[in-house]
């Protein structure tokens, strides 16, 4: 299945409102595609340019060699080239959107959020700054709300290993897709829906229980639709 059809399906199965969050900001086809969506679906677009790449190095980040595939510094983000391709691929429209350079605003910005987030991307790749953001989230999240890591692969095994921590530790509340052999190589991608169950729906009627729509990946690539 296409990358971009895929991101799109997940994006899409997020719950109705709240925010769409980037952070990291380095695939900007995937920044366009979430802002866009925030426009069409009157929800708040907030972004994290990472104009200063990795912030610091952990022992955490050592790949099973025990040599680091990271530096600070590495992998840094055009802050430039992100808001014009995002005020281009938006016609200009892009509206009631944050998008800054700022690690502290943005991530004061998310301090202040409650159950409000539908879709989040995070694109960074050293075992600290993914730990730092996925800390924040499980109590920001809507409930059926999606995560997207962008980079679940031993590349950056300290990134690998902090979203394993979270994994492992809401694990009963959580559905993740199942990564993908493509051409030889497993995906890097990993969606996790995310089930908090201190947000969710009290049942419209009580002769049933409220269900949520989710999108799980199956073996042959394809989406389809299930309920939790």
């Amino acid at each position: 299945m296409d990358r971009n059809l895929k991101f799109t399906k997940h994006l899409d199965s997020s719950p109705n409102g709240g925010y769409i969050i980037d952070v990291g900001c380095f695939n900007v086809k995937y920044s366009s595609l979430m802002a866009l969506h925030s426009i069409n679906n009157k929800k708040t677009f907030i972004g994290y340019c990472d104009i200063n790449g990795v912030s610091s190095v952990n022992p955490m980040d050592r790949m099973p060699d025990r040599t680091m595939s990271i530096k600070p510094g590495y992998r840094k983000c055009d802050y430039g080239v992100l808001n014009s391709t995002l005020l281009r691929s938006t016609k200009n429209h892009l509206t009631d959107a944050y998008i800054t350079p700022d690690k502290n605003i943005f991530f004061n910005k998310i301090k202040n959020l409650y159950n409000d987030i539908s879709f989040v991307s995070i694109d960074l790749v050293s075992y600290i700054d993914c730990k730092d953001v996925i800390s924040l989230l499980w109590n920001k999240m809507k409930y059926g709300g999606v995560i997207y890591f962008k980079n679940y692969t031993p590349l950056y095994s300290g990134a690998m290993k902090a979203l394993d921590e979270f994994l492992q530790y809401h694990s009963e509340n959580i559905i993740t897709s199942r990564q993908m052999i493509v051409n030889g190589t497993k995906e890097t991608e990993l969606f996790i829906k995310c089930f908090n169950p201190e947000f969710k729906p009290e049942s419209t009627s009580p002769d049933r229980t409220e269900s949520v729509n989710v999108f799980c990946v199956l073996k042959t690539g394809g989406i389809y639709t299930s309920e939790y």
